[in-house]
């Protein structure tokens, strides 16, 4: 029998609204968007298009501050659209 490395417990940090900041500018979302529950903007899974989308000249940000400097070993983003591509660039 082969054992792989044992793997640490993961710990999901949490991050709430108040944490979130960046312009609320948006392409082809509904209008009054805030920073909302679920995170980021308070529109469940897009599935059909209908959620938020940063606007096309790059100027899009989404800033999540923990409050003191908090250690990350992985970061990971989700997409839930299947009806065509989709990209953002990331900083962390």
């Amino acid at each position: 029998m082969v054992l792989g490395q044992a793997r640490a417990a993961e710990t999901r940090l949490t991050v709430t609204p108040e944490m979130l900041s960046g312009p609320l500018t948006f392409f082809a979302s509904p209008a009054g968007l805030t920073f909302n529950t679920p995170i980021p903007y308070g529109i469940i899974n897009n599935l059909a298009d209908s959620g938020w989308i940063w606007p096309n000249d790059n100027t899009g940000l989404l800033q999540v501050d923990f409050g003191t400097p908090t250690a990350m070993t992985k970061f990971r983003v989700y997409t839930t659209y299947n009806g065509g591509q989709r990209g953002a660039n990331w900083a962390i």
